[in-house]
C-alpha cells in the first residue's frame, strides 16, 4: 500500500503513479491527496493510530504476478532501448 501521512501536499503525483500500478492508498484526509484520491483509497485521520488501524484492516495483498521480476524489466528495458536506438 501507499501511505502517505503528509500534512500539506501539493498535486500529489506519487499518489496518481501508486493509483496507476493499482497499489492501494491510505492517506490523511487533511490534505490535497483528499481531493485527488480515487474512490476506494482509505483516508484517514491524521494521527498514528488511524494510520496503523487502515494498515491491519487491508485486504491481503493479491499474489504477485510472475510478469514482475528483475528478468522482465531488464527485458523490457533493453527492447525499449533497443527501439529507441532504431
Amino acid at each position: 500500500a501507499m501511505v502517505t501521512p503528509s500534512l500539506y501536499e501539493g498535486f500529489g503525483l506519487p499518489l496518481l503513479e501508486a493509483v496507476a500500478c493499482g497499489c492501494p492508498v491510505i492517506a490523511t484526509n487533511s490534505s490535497a491527496i483528499a481531493e485527488l484520491a480515487p474512490p476506494g483509497a482509505l483516508l484517514v485521520e491524521p494521527t498514528v493510530h488511524a494510520f496503523a488501524h487502515a494498515l491491519r484492516n487491508l485486504p491481503p495483498p493479491a499474489a504477485i504476478p510472475h510478469s514482475f521480476s528483475w528478468q522482465s524489466a531488464a527485458e523490457e528495458t533493453l527492447s525499449l532501448l533497443q527501439e529507441a536506438c532504431g
